[in-house]
Order: structure tokens, then C-alpha cells, then sequence
């Protein structure tokens, strides 16, 4: 991630704009702020397997929506590209 110049943000900068930013769910905040008092190995090796259970879970209720007869018009215009 770069910043406004095109430089590349550290970790602590890209840490401090998620956190003042408004539009950062309170959730994500909560856990920004938890992770960063771990080990930062540990915590980035958990993260990733809490992100690849979040995107399966992600990938199954969609594909049973559409299994079900749910059809694509229930599924919000971001996500139909990645179908």
C-alpha cells in the first residue's frame, strides 16, 4: 500500500489509517488493536487462517444461495465478478 506521495506505508502507518479511518468497522478496529500486542508471526499466521475460513465460509453461503434458487440478482453487484 502506498500513501498520498507513492511511497510505501510501514505497517504502523497503514495501522494508524485504518484506526482514524470512519469508515473501519468497529469489529476490524477491535481486532487491529488486539493483534497489536501479539507476537507479530504468530498473529499474521492466525490472521491468515481466520481469513481463509472467513473466505470459504464466504464462497459456501453463496454457492448454497444460488443452489437454492436465489439467484444472482440476490447477490450484491461487488461480488458477482469473482462467480
Amino acid at each position: 500500500m502506498s500513501d498520498a506521495t507513492g511511497g510505501l506505508m510501514n505497517a504502523e502507518d497503514r495501522w494508524q489509517r485504518l484506526m482514524t479511518n470512519p469508515a473501519t468497522p468497529y469489529w476490524v478496529k477491535a481486532v487491529l488493536d488486539h493483534v497489536v500486542r501479539l507476537d507479530p508471526v504468530d498473529a499474521a499466521n492466525w490472521l491468515e487462517v481466520i481469513a481463509d475460513v472467513a473466505a470459504q465460509r464466504a464462497d459456501e453461503v453463496l454457492a448454497a444461495g444460488l443452489a437454492a434458487g436465489g439467484g444472482e440478482e440476490r447477490i450484491p453487484e461487488q461480488l458477482r465478478r469473482f462467480l
